[in-house]
């Protein structure tokens, strides 16, 4: 999310004039513009909306070639599932392998391991700046019999013309750089399990399909300031965009929206100019960047599940809701599309009670695999005395009863219970009155998760060691 310390004078209460999230709506649940916010204002704010994805996808590949003092092209493998403070909603219980493509350096090959349906859960995601996703999906647990180990890319300057005579999949990237990322899920974080995805990581290959090689190159259009820092003012960041979508430009499908930015001078190649602006509207368009992140990051979104639990609106594939694309890149930049990924979040708990959650034998996910994690307001990871921060079905730690039902206690201290089905997720990370988020994510779902039909176990307050 942006950082938004130069502009914390603005009072929050004040963000609803400009943009409201209504989680109870069934459709349109994203409004912008209200009482006393000026035409100008609003449309401003709906470009803000519509281009912060590729500002987002953007920031991340800077940062990560920034981080590895590397060009873009090379291939990024985490060793293993580590507390990020500037990852939102972080996995614990998936390793990543990501890597950015200069579309006019290709067409590409890329290589992915053949990993087996039996072995763990593999998902390649292959997205535009914009955070579209491309398809069809590379899900090692839904369409294993079709994979191949490969895949080309085209885009940018390049043209299906120059395709090769195989018979791989082809994606076309329609901006100028593309990212792919690649999931392995991790069940126990193990030696012998992390060092067998390292194996995998290290068979991603990119190359130029008809020399064999791909040239590295260095990213041309370094963020304005300090890398990794958020754009201090609407205006750079509305410079900063209209020069990304000379080469990354919008797709057509909201021609209405896209002419009403270009009157403001937010387009390809167009010069964001405020002069021409009243100056209550000059003065008003600052508030953006903190309006658009305190209310994207403080509602949560999704179609209602049983109580407390809401299943995540779908990510990857937008259309024209440019809307819950940005909220998707605040909240989950690179989100994956559902077939590969469900999540659902809880209301908030407040820490100083402890609560027990049920799976039982009739209620099991229909699910490659689920996995709970629990967060802070701010979609982080609370560090904990105990370590534990995962727990998921695939676990061999995983405590059962005989018919396969699973409990879950959320609470500070070691549950005395130590009867078979208990598993304990520590909230000693939290102070009483803080409240941790616990979130759910279903791995290459069934048919009743990804309809929504499933009814999440509910989350009860109950007396801990007793």
């Amino acid at each position: 999310a942006l950082s938004t310390a130069w502009c914390d004078e603005v009072p929050v209460d004040s963000c609803s004039r400009y943009l409201t999230l209504d989680p109870k709506a069934q459709d349109k649940q994203i409004h912008i513009g209200g009482d006393g916010v000026s035409p100008e204002t609003s449309t401003i704010m709906r470009a803000y909306a519509y281009y912060y994805p590729l500002y987002a996808s953007y920031r991340a590949l800077v940062v990560s070639s920034w981080v590895r003092r590397d060009s873009v092209g090379t291939v990024m493998n985490y060793d293993a599932p580590t507390i990020r403070s500037s990852v939102p909603r972080q996995s614990m219980a998936a390793v990543y392998s990501s890597v950015f493509l200069d579309q006019d350096k290709g067409p590409f090959r890329v290589t992915y391991p053949m990993v087996s349906p039996n072995e763990t859960f593999l998902s390649v995601s292959i997205l535009d700046l914009f955070t579209e996703q491309l398809l069809p999906t590379i899900n090692n647990q839904f369409n294993s019999t079709e994979l191949t180990g490969s895949f080309e890319l085209y885009g940018g300057n390049k043209t299906m013309s120059l395709a090769s005579d195989s018979n791989a999949t082809r994606f076309t990237c329609q901006t100028q750089y593309c990212w792919i990322a690649m999931r392995f899920f991790v069940s126990d974080r193990s030696p012998e399990e992390l060092e067998k995805i390292k194996k995998w990581q290290n068979e991603i290959r990119v190359e130029n399909i008809h020399d064999g090689e791909y040239e590295t190159t260095q990213v041309t259009m370094p963020m304005l300031g300090e890398v990794g820092q958020a754009e201090e003012s609407v205006e750079s960041f509305f410079d900063l965009v209209n020069r990304l979508a000379e080469s990354s430009p919008p797709q057509p499908e909201l021609p209405i929206l896209l002419d009403s930015f270009k009157s403001l001078g937010i387009g390809p190649g167009l010069k964001f100019d405020t002069s021409s602006l009243s100056p209550d509207v000059q003065k008003e368009i600052q508030n953006i960047p903190l309006c658009f992140e305190e209310v994207m990051l403080n509602t949560n979104l999704g179609v209602q599940s049983s109580s407390g639990w809401k299943y995540a609106i779908d990510a990857g594939q937008y259309g024209e809701n440019y809307l819950e694309r940005a909220y998707i890149a605040v909240n989950g930049l690179g989100a994956t599309i559902p077939r590969d990924i469900i999540y659902a979040s809880h209301d908030g708990l407040d820490a100083q009670y402890a609560y027990r959650m049920d799976f039982t034998a009739d209620s099991i996910p229909e699910t490659y695999a689920w996995s709970m994690q629990i967060y802070n307001q701010e979609g982080k990871i609370e560090k904990n005395p105990e370590n534990i921060y995962d727990i998921n079905s695939r676990s061999t730690a995983l405590n059962r009863t005989e018919d396969g039902s699973v409990t879950i206690l959320f609470q500070k201290n070691q549950p005395v219970d130590a009867s078979a089905g208990i598993n304990w997720m520590p909230t000693s990370g939290y102070q009483d009155g803080e409240s941790f988020l616990p979130l759910i994510r279903f791995y290459s779902p069934g048919e009743s998760i990804l309809s929504r039909e499933y009814q999440i176990p509910k989350i009860t307050k109950y007396t801990a060691n007793e």
